[in-house]
Parts: C-alpha cells; sequence; structure tokens
C-alpha cells in the first residue's frame, strides 16, 4: 500500500470528505508548456528533481533538508545483477557531479536535465517493479527541450524560504504507517505538491493527498530533522501552467478536530 492506494478506500475517501473542505477558487487555464512527447511520467519525475535542485540552490544559505534521491535508495536496496547495479550507480554519481556543479554556479545545463531523466527511469523502476526496457538508454531530446520550457516558468516564482525547506521529505514512522509516503517539498509552514499534468487546477485527489501529507506530519517527524515542522498551508504548483494554487489549513477544517483524526489515522492503518 501507498498514501495513494490508501486514499481510494472508500471509507478514508469520505473521512477526508466529511472532514476537508475544499475551497473553490480561480485558477489558469492557459497551457503555457505542451508536453513534447508522451512520456507524461517520466517528465513529470524528472522536472520534480530540477526543481528541488533549483530550490537547493538558491536557499543554499538557509538551512535545506533533503534526504537521498529515491533513485539512490532503490540502487542501494535493490538486488540488482552487477552489470546493472554498477550502471545505474554510474548514473547516480553523475548526477550528482552534474547537481553539484550547478549549486555552485546556478546555470543549468542540457547534461543535468539528462542526468534527471536517468535519475527519473530508476524511479519508474522502483515504484512500478517493472525492469528497464529497450528505451532505457535512450533520452529524448524533446523531453528535454520540455523540461527547459518548464524550468524557464518555474524560475519566474520566488521559491526562496525565510528560514528553511524541506526536499522530498518523508514522515517518519508515519509514512510507513500507509505503505510510504514522501511529499515534494515544503517551504518554511507551506506544504507544496509539484503537478506536470495537463488539467488545470487542484483536483479533489490532490487536495486530500496534501491533507494526508499534513496528517502524517502531525503525526510523525520529518526524516532527518530533530524537532517538529509546522505546516499551516498546502499548495499546488501546476507546472504546465505556471501556477501555484496555496490553501490556509485554517480554511480547510476545524482544527480542533486534529487529535480525533490522527487517532482515526492511526486505528485504521494499525
Amino acid at each position: 500500500m501507498s498514501l495513494k492506494r490508501f486514499l481510494e478506500k472508500p471509507e478514508v475517501k469520505k473521512k477526508f470528505k466529511d472532514e476537508f473542505t475544499k475551497p473553490r477558487f480561480k485558477y489558469s487555464k492557459e497551457l503555457l508548456a505542451e508536453p513534447q512527447t508522451k512520456n507524461y511520467g517520466l517528465v513529470g519525475t524528472a522536472f520534480d528533481y530540477i526543481a528541488r535542485f533549483h530550490i537547493e540552490y538558491i536557499n543554499k544559505d538557509k538551512t535545506v533538508i533533503s534526504r537521498p534521491w529515491v533513485a539512490e535508495t532503490y540502487v542501494k536496496r535493490s538486488f540488482l545483477l552487477p552489470a546493472r547495479t554498477s550502471k545505474y550507480e554510474g548514473i547516480i554519481e553523475e548526477a550528482k557531479k552534474r547537481k553539484d556543479r550547478f549549486i555552485e554556479n546556478g546555470e543549468m545545463t542540457n547534461e543535468l536535465i539528462e542526468s534527471a531523466l536517468r535519475l527519473s527511469k530508476i524511479d519508474i523502476i522502483h515504484r512500478s517493479a517493472y525492469p528497464e526496457d529497450e528505451t532505457f538508454d535512450i533520452v529524448d531530446p524533446k523531453d528535454i527541450e520540455d523540461i527547459w520550457h518548464l524550468y524557464n516558468l518555474f524560475i519566474k516564482h520566488d521559491w526562496t524560504a525565510n528560514e528553511i525547506c524541506f526536499l522530498n521529505p518523508a514522515f517518519g514512522e508515519a509514512s510507513l504507517m500507509v505503505g510510504g509516503a514522501d511529499a515534494d517539498l515544503i517551504i518554511d509552514n507551506t506544504l507544496i505538491d509539484l503537478k506536470s499534468v495537463q488539467a488545470a487546477g487542484m483536483k479533489r485527489a490532490d487536495f486530500d493527498q496534501l491533507m494526508g501529507y499534513y496528517l502524517l506530519n502531525e503525526i510523525g517527524e520529518i526524516n532527518g530533522y530533530e524537532g517538529k515542522q509546522e505546516i499551516n498551508r498546502i499548495a499546488v504548483y501546476s507546472s504546465r501552467f505556471s501556477e501555484m494554487m496555496v490553501l490556509n489549513i485554517s480554511d480547510i477544517f476545524d482544527t480542533s478536530h486534529l487529535p480525533q483524526l490522527k487517532e482515526w489515522l492511526c486505528e485504521i492503518t494499525s
């Protein structure tokens, strides 16, 4: 199970709908970055890497808490054939070098985007449990072009933290309760999900996913961080529309219900 599958359970859907009010708000419907291929999931995951690299770069004078990459964790823990392990380790080491250069100079390159796409391919193998196919070693130049479009829209926004940001955070034992859950970003007190889909706005499933992360954060602690990080806003950034949609937790539900919700979540996942 995962958080996504947990949220698909009928009794969980009903509970979230009863407890959490999804406000209506206006949003842009103008698609600014048309997909260049049909590799939607691959590009979306690769863009997540690039977005986090950028946030780390502009916040390098702040506190940045990050976990090992999903691809890196997979290679370390999986039972791969030696030849594949060596190849994947090479991809990861090359990506680290390119990312380190970017953190130094802030210059995005085709090479770093290519590395993000290769990391994304390893991520997909990990999450799907399917082995690599004949396209694994091929990087489509149009996917690189697509991510350039997304990146140029992304950097028009201010992603500077006041104090702290978390990249790809997981929530300790609480994440394990639902079979695994890791968010995209937390910047100060705002939990942010990055979406690279062609549908505009914040869907109910997106909203519930963010509220799921919010509850897990209330129950557990963020991996690699000592202390409790308060979250008082959730947000979805639609990368193809270059739009951030932000909601205050206080506008979503009666926070006096939080103790009962935490107890409910612990019971239903036990």
